[in-house]
């Protein structure tokens, strides 16, 4: 018997070439920033400036001067040439005699009306004064000291006190009066005028005040026997009310030139 000789074949290795690699990109991840709370500008609050009104002066009690100034003979006013070093308007006159001297005046810090008299006089009383009250730094005229010696024969002048005061003696009450007693009304009396019968021509041809704020006037023609010296003469006014109380006083110089 022959033997048959059957080959069994050896089984190859299967190799699978399969590890095929995989690559994975891991995507990248951006970051979004987180974002910062938009910071809200709080505007301070602006401030309301409170406008303080400007107070309103207190005007103290007593009649006011509301003008005091020199007319020519006729009543038309004079323009003072300037002011002296403490502020005093200067009246230039080339004589001391032939203008008028006019003072205004209305009420005061408490409503009560301005006094009406130029001349209140006793002579054993320095409390017995005008509501005009008109002093002058020099003697006008002779300088009598004779009260109110303003007619003929015996026409004489004003005596001087200076410096100017207004204090309670009766040589100050009789000066006041021996002035004031020349301030008289279209009658010659001693009291003030009223709008009706005003002593300043006004540019329209008429008479009237020169303030228009003025309710009272008193107005003294300076004459030949009350006539002003050569140089400068102070003059000092202040206004009484119908109680008594005087006002803040205002002052005026006459200079003479011959």
């Amino acid at each position: 018997m022959t033997a048959t000789a059957t080959r069994t074949g050896t089984p190859r290795a299967t190799v699978t070439n399969a590890a095929t690699a995989t690559i994975t990109r891991t995507p990248t991840v951006t970051r979004t920033p987180s974002r910062t709370g938009t910071a809200t500008t709080t505007r301070s609050a602006t401030r309301t400036r409170t406008i303080t009104g400007t107070p309103t002066p207190t005007r103290p009690p007593g009649s006011l001067v509301t003008f005091f100034g020199v007319a020519g003979a006729n009543g038309t006013l004079t323009m003072p040439i300037g002011t002296n070093a403490q502020g005093v308007p200067i009246y230039e006159r080339q004589l001391g005699f032939g203008f008028v001297l006019v003072v205004e005046g209305r009420r005061g810090g408490d409503n009560s009306a301005a006094g009406q008299s130029s001349f209140n006089y006793d002579p054993g009383n320095p409390q017995a004064r005008p509501d005009l009250q008109i002093l002058a730094s020099r003697a006008l005229g002779n300088g009598s000291t004779a009260v109110c010696d303003n007619s003929p024969p015996d026409f004489g002048g004003v005596p001087a006190v200076s410096p100017p005061s207004f204090d309670a003696t009766q040589r100050t009450a009789d000066a006041l009066n021996d002035f004031g007693c020349r301030f008289v009304d279209g009658n010659g009396n001693p009291v003030a005028r009223s709008v009706a019968n005003a002593c300043v021509l006004q540019t329209s041809g008429e008479y009237g005040f020169a303030s228009a704020q003025s309710q009272i006037e008193f107005c003294a023609t300076v004459s030949q026997p009350l006539r002003f010296p050569k140089g400068d003469t102070l003059l000092t006014v202040r206004l009484r009310d119908v109680k008594g109380q005087a006002g803040a006083p205002a002052q005026l110089i006459v200079r003479v030139l011959d």
